[in-house]
């Protein structure tokens, strides 16, 4: 085996992105053009005029290897992704580096956001296999699709002791040659380690309150009490584990729980790693002072931060929590949502070749935009002549960071300041915009929105919810209720929707519900959770397979129940079910959101940490979740009762209002004596009836 002795693996941490603008190549003539050239993903199209003889992942590819006994490289990334970008350059646009690569192997691109079945597959390997991972990912594996040896960046050429990718693509070449039986039986015995990985059983544990207290205890030893934030750098927002927290502070009252979370919620927010003149949080940040940013934007981290922080001024009444949720939502809607309604998924890191360009300003340029309220405006955001990052191009410049929350100046003045330089970025050159439209990232902003709607009454936020999940059911939804996982300038890949897609977006449709009181919500979360329980229940086992049944045969097929950088969807699920419990009654929507829990348990009790999501579901079951029923004439007349309700905070809790022609569990709950009255009701079980307005602001805030 003297290739596998030979090779070592070469990982690098930093996700990242990409910057040539797909849309803008239309007139240009290539030297080269591969099939990626009919794909609708920005990143495939951002490789279609590479040397490299890309296929995208496909039948076409996986039968020219067989036919031509040749192993397959797959390259996997996003847009958003620097580093991908980086090896592209180096790499795929190497004619020499091509040349050994298409006379060698089936070559396949595949963005990850559009196949995520595709990436946990590869991506589980190399983890098993290194203990690491990160993007670009890059597995060499058999025309049968089993994996044998994988990395993430590599440089082109070999240097400083590192092996480039020319070099590594001509050992793997030679290997498969004269050491292929070898290769196979490596390959073999990685695809039965991936089948079991993918979908591990542990052992069900009997569950009660002490889980929480070992959480609790867990988040504790890993705080930085001193910049917030759990372990050292590099950071990302914590954003399950805060709404745990919080949960955690309303349940026990101890005040600690809440005091790690809002010293995170302000570091996060004051830092760098939260865009201060546009809004939105980029991806991570670097250090431990969430003073630098990995500038990329996805659409998921700030689709599950908005919440949080809509919680956390719930409890807490800091205006400047709220302010930093609606900020990061009027970005979406500014720069992050199409005219027929759809979320797009991310923003490069890069802009004229330098990460962080867009977002970055030198001293000079505030001086000049400003004028005399420079000085003032420097010492809120930390700006001097030395800057506080080094940018690439040679530039000392500074990342805007709140230094100074309470200025002796009106916040009405800050806002203005920071308008007038939005409105001189916005003549730079922008990052790229990842335009495609993804049904689980949508779903999950689909429900911020509607959140900060329900907390505000800004009809914005739910006129910008509803025209998403308006064009996900008109164009990406099929007649016999099949989700499809991804469309781009009007055009529908045929990927079919994964477990996420379905969970998200039925989330989302309960969440419009609780806004709107349109039935047809309802309907259609009802709807999607059975074709959930149709194509993804495991069944003998309990929760949710990742991909569907009736969906394209890979070598393994996932389940699992932790959180990664978004909520593990098969907590969605059961958060899901959990809250169409509290809307229509139906207790086979606990009993499914108890299985789910159960089958996590042994999981849960292990790594905590990992089951954030799942674990607020079990403090529902456990702990009981909260029905609030105003009924009244109209909703006009129960306005004020609803906006109250909404604005209290339950870890587990939902709004509605009756009318007079309810049914089921609702059609009880009527108005007395003419009078718009309240039901404070837990699982089911409801106060006696509340007439009194004040009286009902009292019960609001009782536990």
């Amino acid at each position: 085996m003297r290739f596998f002795c030979l090779v070592t693996f070469f990982l690098c941490f930093i996700s990242c992105n990409a910057e040539q603008n797909p849309k803008k190549e239309a007139k240009v003539k290539h030297e080269f053009t591969n099939k990626l050239i009919n794909e609708t993903s920005p990143y495939l199209l951002q490789h279609a005029h590479n040397p490299v003889n890309w296929y995208p992942w496909g039948e076409e590819a996986f039968a020219k290897a067989k036919k031509e006994n040749k192993p397959i490289l797959v390259s996997i990334g996003y847009a958003a992704c620097h580093w991908c970008h980086v090896m592209e350059h180096e790499s795929f646009e190497n004619k020499e580096v091509a040349k050994t690569l298409n006379d060698n192997f089936i070559c396949i691109k595949v963005d990850r956001e559009e196949r995520p079945d595709v990436d946990k597959i590869y991506m589980n390997f190399l983890v098993m296999a290194t203990g690491r991972g990160g993007w670009p990912l890059n597995v060499f594996i058999t025309p049968e699709g089993e994996p044998f040896y994988g990395g993430t960046y590599f440089p082109a050429e070999s240097k400083m002791g590192r092996i480039g990718f020319k070099e590594l693509a001509g050992r793997i070449s030679d290997a498969w040659k004269n050491e292929k039986d070898q290769i196979l039986a490596r390959a073999k015995q990685a695809k039965n380690a991936l089948v079991q990985n993918l979908d591990i059983e542990i052992e069900k544990q009997k569950l009660n309150d002490e889980i929480f207290i070992t959480a609790a205890n867990s988040l504790t030893k890993s705080f930085d009490k001193e910049d917030g934030g759990f372990g050292s750098a590099p950071k990302f927002p914590p954003s399950q584990v805060l709404e745990f927290l919080i949960a955690q502070n309303f349940r026990s009252n101890e005040s600690h729980f809440m005091d790690m979370s809002t010293l995170t919620f302000y570091k996060m927010a004051m830092g760098g790693m939260y865009d201060q003149i546009g809004g939105g949080f980029h991806r991570y940040s670097t250090d431990k002072i969430w003073l630098v940013p990995h500038f990329e934007k996805m659409l998921y981290d700030n689709a599950v931060l908005v919440p949080a922080f809509l919680n956390a001024y719930k409890i807490s009444n800091e205006k400047y929590f709220k302010d930093i949720a609606l900020e990061t939502l009027d970005y979406i809607i500014r720069d992050m949502q199409a005219k027929d309604g759809g979320y797009y998924s991310s923003q490069d890191a890069d802009s004229e070749k330098v990460e962080g360009k867009y977002y970055t300003w030198e001293k000079n340029e505030i001086d000049k935009i400003l004028g005399e309220h420079a000085t003032n405006f420097n010492k809120v955001f930390g700006v001097d002549e030395k800057g506080n990052f080094d940018s690439e191009d040679v530039r000392r410049v500074t990342i805007l960071n709140r230094k100074v929350l309470a200025p002796p100046i009106p916040e009405e003045k800050v806002n203005f300041w920071k308008k007038q330089l939005l409105d001189v970025r916005y003549k730079r050159i922008h990052p790229l915009t990842d335009d495609k439209i993804l049904s689980s990232w949508n779903g999950m902003m689909i429900s911020a929105m509607c959140q900060a709607y329900r907390m505000t009454g800004s009809k914005k936020y739910l006129e910008s919810a509803l025209k998403s999940a308006e064009f996900i059911f008109a164009k990406m939804y099929t007649a016999d209720g099949t989700l499809l996982r991804t469309s781009r300038l009007g055009k529908v890949s045929e990927i079919t929707g994964f477990l996420d897609d379905y969970a998200d977006m039925a989330e989302a449709c309960t969440e419009l519900y609780e806004s709107t009181f349109e039935k047809k919500w309802l309907e259609k979360a009802v709807a999607l959770t059975g074709k959930m329980d149709e194509l993804f229940s495991a069944k003998e086992k309990g929760g949710y397979y990742f991909t569907p049944s009736n969906g394209e045969s890979l070598i393994a097929r996932s389940r699992s129940f932790e959180d990664s950088a978004v909520p593990n969807p098969n907590a969605t699920a059961a958060w899901t079910f959990i809250r169409l419990y509290s809307l229509t009654g139906d207790t086979k929507y606990r009993i499914k959101a108890e299985s789910i829990v159960e089958e996590a348990s042994g999981g849960l009790t292990q790594y905590p940490r990992s089951h954030m999501k799942i674990l607020r579901c079990l403090d529902a079951l456990m702990k009981g979740s909260k029905q609030i029923i105003i009924a009244a004439n109209s909703q006009k007349d129960a306005q004020e009762w609803l906006n109250e309700a909404s604005r209290t905070y339950h870890p587990s809790q939902v709004v509605l209002l009756s009318g007079a022609r309810e049914e089921g569990y609702m059609k009880d709950k009527k108005m007395i004596n003419g009078k718009v009255t309240a039901y404070i009701c837990f699982n089911q079980v409801c106060k006696l009836p509340i007439t009194d307005f004040s009286q009902f602001l009292i019960e609001l805030k009782k536990k």
